[in-house]
């Protein structure tokens, strides 16, 4: 089953899409930098991810 996801997304290339759903997601929520320079301190990142969740997940 999932490889026959895999395969219709390849073919109408789509491979990228979710991809970039989840970094225009990022970056409107302010957790990616347009110039390329992240933070990669844990503690950040974690309540970054717990907020994230709490958006979409209720």
């Amino acid at each position: 089953m999932l490889s026959e996801f895999r395969s219709r997304m390849i073919a109408h290339e789509l491979e990228e899409w979710p991809l970039d759903l989840v970094l225009a997601a990022l970056q409107e929520h302010g957790l990616l930098a347009a110039d390329g320079k992240q933070r990669t301190d844990l503690y950040r990142s974690r309540t970054h991810a717990q907020k994230l969740s709490s958006r979409f997940f209720g």
